[in-house]
């Protein structure tokens, strides 16, 4: 059968993404396979516009997440956001090492995985993976991450000096989750627990280990959105600002990117709001994936106003862009929407105007 130009260009995507983490393991001694590897099971997934996996993923994921409203209304700071967005990435991972279909995924990111490297142990994963939380303990100049339910000790591959000297600066038990590598245990998700309610050991000792599981990730989903409540109730004045990404049930892409727009009062403004639109509609039926709850849309609205605007400078240098993630939908808009940015040249205004008072 014939590929449509959309699995074309999603094909080129993902073989663009292989191509850069083939790179990066060839040519950089400083990149571990398995950390690369755990990065693949928690982006790639959502960024394959594959509705059986997304699917799959959704429904499993959304017992465990905060709703739309939730996240809305919260309005989190980004450092607790950030905090947010990497429990998603757990809850995601979680799904690819436990559940069936999930598993199945996860085979075919190992097959399309670009090394032979260490497969043989990622393969095992689903089995030998611990999530749980932990705290660290040094060893005679080895860190080891000790499970607060078991009292397993799990030897750990930590080389970047400031994050081992946070981690044994912890107070309380972290949240992560662990995987084998060849001799060692190695993650890239170290959620900290520091102003949370204590777990009931009562409530919990005779929880197996996948009740533990969902025990614990709703245990510190439910304090996390008190925090963000107890932050923004402190720092009122703080004004952080955050919009989610999310769509609404039933929403249409027109809707949708209207209703993107209507949270930029300088945007409903813009003189050539037609084109703008048409733009804003393409990036969201292009990336769908990204448009998630957790994320904050804000950045990708400050990039629709630079493509608009009149500039001499590459916009794709992240040197030229302080914020980073409006440089990612910079890059990704002007690679794969590459004649649709190109049509707007004649609809660009001066930086001035977005300096307007409305």
């Amino acid at each position: 059968m014939k590929k449509s130009q959309k699995e074309k260009q999603q094909d080129y995507f993902l073989e663009d993404i292989r191509d850069q983490i083939k790179d990066k393991l060839e040519n950089d001694a400083r990149t571990d396979n398995d950390l690369m590897f755990l990065a693949v099971m928690k982006i790639v997934p959502k960024m394959v516009d594959n509705m059986d996996w997304n699917e799959k993923i959704l429904d499993f994921t959304k017992k465990y997440e905060a709703s739309l409203n939730e996240i809305e209304k919260l309005q989190p700071s980004s450092e607790l956001l950030d905090s947010y967005q990497m429990y998603c990435y757990l809850i995601c991972t979680y799904y690819l090492l436990t559940e069936e279909k999930g598993k199945k995924i996860f085979e075919q990111l190992l097959v399309w995985f670009p090394s032979k490297k260490g497969k043989e142990t990622i393969a095992t994963w689903p089995t030998a993976f611990i999530a749980s939380l932990f705290r660290p303990i040094e060893l005679e100049g080895v860190i080891y991450f000790e499970d607060i339910r078991t009292k397993e000790r799990y030897k750990m591959m930590l080389r970047d000096e400031e994050i081992i000297n946070e981690i044994k600066s912890f107070r309380s038990p972290f949240l992560s989750l662990l995987v084998p590598s060849d001799k060692e245990y190695v993650t890239d998700m170290i959620l900290e627990t520091e102003t949370f309610s204590l777990i009931d050991p009562a409530a919990t000792k005779n929880l197996s280990k996948k009740d533990w599981e969902e025990h614990v990730f709703h245990w510190y989903k439910d304090n996390l959105l008190k925090s963000v409540t107890l932050e923004h109730s402190t720092f009122e004045d703080e004004n952080v600002e955050f919009y989610s990404a999310g769509r609404l049930p039933n929403e249409t892409d027109f809707g949708f990117a209207n209703r993107l727009i209507e949270q930029d009062k300088i945007l409903r403004e813009f003189p050539y709001i037609d084109q703008l639109m048409q733009l804003l509609v393409k990036t969201v039926q292009t990336f769908p994936q990204l448009f998630l709850n957790q994320v904050n849309v804000l950045p990708l609205l400050d990039a629709i106003k630079i493509l608009f605007t009149d500039l001499d400078m590459d916009l794709t240098a992240e040197r030229n862009y302080s914020n980073h993630q409006g440089h990612l939908w910079l890059m990704l808009i002007t690679e794969y929407l590459a004649e649709e940015v190109a049509s707007i040249q004649n609809y660009r205004v001066a930086s001035e105007f977005w300096q307007m008072e409305v």
